[in-house]
């Protein structure tokens, strides 16, 4: 997934160690821990939009004037051309106001504060940059920056200029008392404009004449910074580890059930003794480890020895044949 050279040092982590009070009207349950991840893990299942109820929300937010446009073109605004995030949305979560000590209905935990910053019009690939981000995310925002000064690559030196300038938002602008107890939630960049060069200096050549138009990529890197401790795992759900894996197996042995079974009635004996070699070679694949002689089912293993028995105990016919147990050079 890091391409380029991209790696995460283990260095110690230089962030304060520092820890905030909580708040008195908050839950026993600390922001950031195990069990706080759990709940809001319990959001990202799906579920069916008929059953889901959605809570109120209790928070000020200025309203969205439609009648004007970011780009100040002249017509009724297309929600169409704005389409996706751009650093006009995502300025407006900044402006949000929730009441203090605020309880999320859903997860029972304190709102944490959060902040939004975005870096606009940058002249850099969006997939070169997406690189960076993702080396980033989901870890604590002095760590990342560390991090990033050790990579000599443009990307990561422009995300940690970005990432300092959110860091010294939310300590100057927001009055977070602890900007450094902040984590990287969310890093990704968006291209917002291509501009193709003119033909004398915005034209490549190649061999044989070959000219190739060069078209200069312009991106917006958004970056989201929350308070508190990062999620134990880098990914959107909790992969399972070995043991999760072999309950999820042997729940889905149990679940199975039979689709056909297999009865003889009113057979001959030599006939059931055909059927019951071609039920063995299409159940276990393996007809060496069976042999019928004269009325008498010879095999060398346990399991096949219990599924002849089963099917000598379960047959209509007068007479039974007799199961032995032998070696497997016998056969």
């Amino acid at each position: 997934m890091l391409a380029r050279g991209l790696r995460y040092l283990s260095l110690r982590s230089s962030h304060s160690n520092i820890q905030k009070p909580l708040d008195a009207a908050a839950t026993s349950v600390v922001p950031g821990s195990k069990e706080a991840w759990d709940r809001r893990l319990k959001l990202r299942k799906p579920k069916l939009q008929r059953d889901e109820i959605l809570s109120a929300k209790v928070y000020y937010a200025p309203e969205w004037e439609l009648d004007k446009k970011s780009n100040k073109d002249a017509g009724f605004p297309d929600p169409l051309k704005n389409y996706g995030m751009n650093p006009e949305k995502w300025e407006y979560y900044n402006k949000v106001v929730w009441p203090p000590n605020y309880i999320v209905p859903e997860t029972g935990l304190p709102k944490l504060r959060e902040v939004f910053h975005c870096r606009e019009s940058i002249h850099f690939s969006p997939k070169r940059m997406w690189q960076a981000c993702q080396l980033v995310w989901r870890t604590n925002v002095d760590e990342a920056i560390t991090q990033l000064n050790f990579q000599q690559i443009k990307s990561c030196k422009i995300l940690a200029e970005v990432l300092s300038e959110a860091k010294e938002r939310a300590e100057k602008e927001f009055h977070i008392e602890y900007p450094s107890e902040m984590y990287v939630a969310d890093a990704f960049p968006i291209q917002c404009n291509i501009i193709k060069g003119d033909r004398i200096l915005g034209a490549r050549r190649h061999a044989h004449e070959n000219w190739c138009t060069i078209r200069y990529r312009y991106i917006n890197v958004f970056v989201r910074l929350e308070e508190g401790d990062p999620p134990p795992f880098r990914t959107r759900e909790k992969l399972k580890n070995g043991w999760e894996h072999m309950e999820a197996y042997y729940k889905y042995l149990r679940s199975r059930s039979k689709k056909y079974n297999c009865e003889f009635h009113g057979v001959s004996a030599p006939l059931y003794r055909t059927y019951v070699r071609k039920f063995v070679h299409a159940a276990r694949g393996c007809l060496q480890m069976v042999n019928v002689k004269k009325g008498v089912l010879v095999t060398c293993d346990p399991a096949m020895r219990q599924l002849l028995m089963h099917l000598d105990e379960s047959r209509t016919l007068g007479s039974k044949f007799i199961v032995k147990v032998c070696a497997e050079s016998e056969l």
